[in-house]
């Protein structure tokens, strides 16, 4: 059972609008009040936005909802149970979050706990990871070949979601403050995940809400996510919160399944 309160539906009804109808639902959930609202808005523009009171719980609740999306497919897709994140990132401390992680510092003494559905793709570092005298669309594209070749090493059938950072704020080894993707890197990420039909993640806790001079970081290039995290600069310090947004084609999904 879910409970409701008109805080966390006019929370819920800002971040999808600040969306743009972009993505479609939410859920909201905080460590005080434990507040989750599913069905919770009378305007069913808005019902459901999700919710956690930290970024690694929103992380995991978005590798669930993810995997929940194969299983109520029409025809169910159980094989897909990989994931493919990126060398160096940081996703969260909760093991299910830390096993999306390629942050080698922080899985190391929990490495044998870790799933190992998860496999990891180079970062888009114009520091550390481009060539000299590669352009930045020959950058991209290399970089989009390694994300299809991984995805046919593991079995694109498998493949639940890429999970990735629009801006990288915890770098693993790379020791670099904040590291911003390339014009053009996420729409070839997408195009990749859309030709397998896997799912794009993006973690917005550490770069999103207004960080990037938009409310959400993806909004800069339009690539927009199948489902997003957010964090941090939700609650500005005055309260641990973090968040799930859903796009359309995982909603739609739902709505026709258990709803």
């Amino acid at each position: 059972m879910f409970f409701s309160c008109p805080s966390s539906e006019a929370l819920a009804r800002l971040l999808v609008d600040s969306t743009d109808g972009k993505m479609a639902k939410a859920f909201i959930v905080n460590s005080e009040t434990n507040i989750a609202n599913a069905h919770g808005f009378k305007d069913k523009n808005y019902e459901l936005t999700a919710s956690f009171h930290q970024g690694s719980e929103a992380m995991d609740g978005a590798v669930k909802l993810a995997r929940q999306y194969f299983m109520e497919l029409p025809s169910p897709q159980p094989q897909r149970i990989h994931f493919i994140a990126r060398e160096g990132s940081y996703h969260g401390n909760t093991l299910g979050a830390l096993s999306i992680s390629g942050h080698k510092a922080r899985r190391s003494i929990y490495e044998p706990m870790l799933s190992a559905n998860v496999s990891h793709v180079s970062a888009c570092n114009t520091y550390r990871n481009k060539f000299e005298h590669e352009t930045d669309e020959a950058f991209v594209a290399r970089l989009a070949e390694e994300l299809d070749q991984e995805f046919r090493r593991v079995g694109p059938e498998t493949v639940c979601a890429f999970v990735a950072e629009p801006v990288v704020g915890a770098n693993g080894d790379q020791a670099l403050g904040c590291v911003p993707s390339v014009p053009g890197y996420f729409k070839a990420m997408k195009a990749v995940c859309d030709k397998h039909g896997a799912l794009l993640i993006l973690d917005e806790v550490m770069c999103g809400m207004g960080r990037t001079g938009t409310r959400h970081a993806w909004q800069q290039e339009g690539v927009v996510p199948d489902i997003q995290t957010i964090g941090k600069g939700l609650g500005g310090g005055y309260v641990p919160i973090a968040g799930l947004l859903a796009g359309h084609r995982v909603i739609d999904v739902l709505d026709r399944g258990t709803g």
